[in-house]
């Protein structure tokens, strides 16, 4: 695939504010991109936490938003190795790791975006180092040499974009400085796991660079019978940053990053037969069942898989491969009592997926896609971070512009009711499996371009009314213009497959029949914010606000070609959010007690439809109300308590089903009523400086739907998984850990997909019990 040229003019914006912050001419280092863990704990209390969720340094619990603060420590301890793994530790926060695509998928307090395409943008925005991460499937990047992380909840549209209704997801690497320092890290685990990282600085107070690398293997955690074990993982990423400091008013820092990452895919998921009962609704067909004459609990093709959740028979072990890269500008300069500050970024995401999506030794199903996109953001912005007017604003340039394909295969369609389509139905001449021979049926390529480029202006205020009562009040108006070109061709391998399956012909004006189609749409509107925030006490705060977050319109892919050039497209998405929470440390500063409270209601709200080969978003309205309640607690100077509960009831209107042709409401996809954690560690010390470590976290997940009609085919079950690690630390620099994660090898799903139109249901699973030992050596 070959890439897309960036509009000349953004490109050019682009390059002459790096060439810009480079010179060092008025520009350094942004501030958010190196936040710092706070203070002390000198008065044997909570150390505090300096977050960046308002685009400037502060204490998490002095911010009026709802924030969750992740460590290097907590990252360190429990293994965070990706961005999805926040997930054990941050309430309301649900992730999907490669959800049938090369995409992972977040979703905070139900918001979020099922489609896993490529091209598509989430409502939950990704950061690095102060950069929107906007191909989706760059958002699986390794966690290494990280300071911390942020999860901010939704929305977060003012400072950080259209893309942030559901929120957003922060990780700050640590910032080059003087000095010489290193650290060297090897680790090995099960499934023949071995992973290397470490991070090497050198400098002064003018000059410093820091360089990071990361490699990671592991094998496949599903067992193949019929070949190379699926889910497998081989990555390597590095990291160079360069800090420059030309006078004491200035900084400017450059971040070149890369990353690859390739393996076998999880094909489609684990077959379950599955048929569509009196109903109309799908239904997981019984082991003595024999629904299509093909045998007792068999599906349409004849096969079940009988060898269990981590065991499959596989004809394709699928790939996923990406190669991501980003460059980087950052830049402030004080200016008086204003900081100016620039980020300039660039990004190459190349990416190529395939799976066996039935899951199965039978030639009957298989799906790839691919992308070759590149982004350019520029960000210029002033700010004053003193005083009982404190501000910040500017503008805002954005875009992403790629190449991209899917191909759904259907080598074989078995249609009882139509033989002319299949022989493998109540012919006694074929042979099972079904393989390239008897294969019969037809392939759907859909190609299509997408560029997007968005404008924005934006400012935000907070003004102490008196020492205690400060007011906050936010806007930012963003302009959106897409242009979509999109082509569907389909191959057939038996005379009308294409017409049979995917309607080529049958239905006048469908885009499988039209060649290529050019769309395109602009939208303007704004964002906003208006709250306030009183200090009951220093050590305590209650705040309010009312917010306006916009996620922007988009295209589907329509995978089958089933739909109207009209139905390609969906409209924004508005929500209005309101939200009260309280920030509390008690008890000499021993024990942190944070409450938040919201209610959203969504107009045009995003959602994904998914069944059979048929994909595509559309507008519904919707709305949610619930809560979090998070805890820190110190009992002791050596015992760290963390717990926190989330509530969440997402309703989404106008889903037709079964039941309701009219329509009615549905549960939000991936959004669970209750989701929880607790972690407790405790620290003991030994002889000759050393220092033992024992951490437990266990976190809950109610159920949830994976799909927005909400059927039993698509239903995930509650589950709670616990890890355990002890740590061994010396002050030499020498530290040795081991973990085991999932203890109790709870068998739990992660995704679920509704293939009842050829016979079966598709489940993805977490990781089983893992294990594993590390070595590392700091100085």
């Amino acid at each position: 695939m070959g890439g897309l040229r960036s509009s000349s003019a953004l490109t050019l914006i682009a390059s002459a504010a790096l060439a810009v912050s480079v010179s060092g001419a008025a520009h350094a280092q942004d501030a958010a991109a190196a936040p710092a863990e706070a203070s002390d704990a000198a008065q044997g209390g909570i150390a505090e936490i300096t977050v960046v969720a308002t685009r400037r340094a502060e204490s998490a619990q002095k911010v009026p938003i709802a924030v969750t603060a992740v460590s290097a420590e907590m990252i360190d301890r429990f293994k965070i190795l990706r961005p999805e793994d926040l997930s054990r530790l941050s309430p309301g926060l649900a992730a999907v790791p490669y959800a049938g695509t090369a995409v992972s998928t977040f979703s905070i307090r139900g918001v979020g975006q099922a489609d896993a395409a490529e091209h598509e943008e989430q409502p939950v925005a990704i950061y690095q180092d102060g950069v929107y991460v906007a191909n989706s499937a760059a958002s699986g990047f390794p966690i290494y040499d990280v300071h911390g992380s942020e999860v901010l909840r939704g929305p977060q549209g003012t400072l950080f974009g259209r893309n942030a209704t559901g929120g957003v997801i922060q990780f700050l690497s640590n910032q080059p400085e003087a000095g010489t320092s290193g650290a060297i890290e090897a680790a090995i685990g099960d499934y023949d796991a071995h992973r290397f990282q470490g991070f090497l600085n050198v400098g002064n107070d003018r000059l410093a660079a820091r360089a990071a690398f990361y490699s990671s293997t592991r094998d496949g955690f599903i067992k193949n019978l019929n070949g190379p074990d699926l889910a497998s993982e081989n990555v390597i990423s590095g990291r160079l940053q360069i800090k420059y400091r030309p006078d004491e008013l200035t900084n400017i820092t450059l971040r070149a990053e890369g990353w690859r990452a390739r393996g076998t895919s999880y094909s489609g998921g684990n077959p379950t037969p599955a048929y569509y009962g009196p109903n109309g609704y799908p239904v997981i067909m019984g082991a003595t069942q024999n629904f299509y004459g093909t045998g007792a609990g068999k599906d349409l093709y004849g096969y079940r898989n009988v060898d269990g959740n981590f065991t499959q028979s596989v004809n394709d072990p699928g790939l996923i491969y990406k190669r991501i890269w980003t460059v980087a500008a950052t830049a402030t300069r004080e200016v008086g009592d204003i900081t100016l500050y620039s980020i300039t970024s660039y990004a190459k995401s190349l990416v190529n997926y395939r799976e066996d999506t039935d899951g199965s030794p039978l030639f009957q199903t298989t799906y790839k896609d691919g992308a070759d996109a590149h982004t350019i953001t520029q960000e210029l912005r002033a700010a004053k971070n003193a005083g009982a007017l404190r501000w910040t604003g500017g503008v805002y340039l954005f875009e992403v512009s790629g190449k991209y394909y899917t191909q759904y295969n259907l080598p074989t369609f078995c249609d009882p009711s139509s033989p002319t389509v299949c022989s493998a139905i109540g012919a006694a001449s074929t042979v099972l499996p079904l393989d390239a021979v008897n294969g019969k049926g037809a392939s759907m390529q859909t190609d299509y371009t997408l560029r997007t480029r968005s404008y924005a202006v934006f400012g935000q205020a907070d003004y102490d009314i008196t020492d205690k009562l400060t007011a906050t009040l936010g806007a930012r108006y963003s302009i959106d213009d897409q242009d979509y070109t999109y082509k569907a061709t389909c191959v057939q391998t038996v005379t009308n497959a294409c017409t049979a399956i995917y309607g080529v012909g049958t239905v006048p004006g469908i885009v499988s029949g039209l060649g290529l189609i050019s769309l395109s749409q602009n939208s303007k509107d704004w964002s906003g914010k208006a709250g306030l925030s009183y200090k009951i006490t220093p050590d305590s705060m209650i705040y309010a606000s009312y917010s306006k977050g916009l996620k922007s319109g988009g295209y589907s892919t329509a995978t089958d070609g089933f739909v109207f050039p009209g139905q390609l497209s969906f409209k924004p998405e508005t929500l209005y959010a309101s939200e009260i929470g309280f920030k509390n440390k008690l008890f000499d500063r021993r024990l942190i007690l944070n409450l938040s409270a919201f209610h959203y209601t969504y107009h045009d709200f995003q959602t994904f439809q998914f069944s059979g080969v048929s994909f595509s978003v559309v507008n519904k309205d919707a709305y949610a109300t619930g809560g979090e309640i998070e805890i820190t607690a110190l009992p002791t100077p050596s015992l760290t308590l963390n717990a926190n509960i989330a509530y969440n009831d997402f309703w989404v209107k106008g889903i037709v089903t079964p039941n309701a042709p009219g329509g009615e409401r549905q549960r939000a996809i991936n959004a669970p009523k209750w989701t929880g954690s607790f972690s407790a560690t405790k620290t003991f010390d030994l002889p000759n400086d050393w220092t033992l470590s024992l951490g437990y976290n266990a976190r809950y997940t109610g159920s949830r739907y994976f799909g927005i009609v909400n059927s039993a085919i698509n239903f995930g079950s509650s589950f709670v998984i616990q890890d355990v690690n002890v740590t061994l630390e010396s002050k030499n620099g020498v530290t040795v850990s081991a973990y085991v994660n999932n203890v109790a090898n709870k068998v739990y799903q992660t995704i679920a997909f509704d293939q009842t139109f050829n016979g079966y249901q598709l489940a993805h699973y977490g990781l089983p019990r893992t294990f594993g030992l590390s070595a590392k050596y700091a100085f």
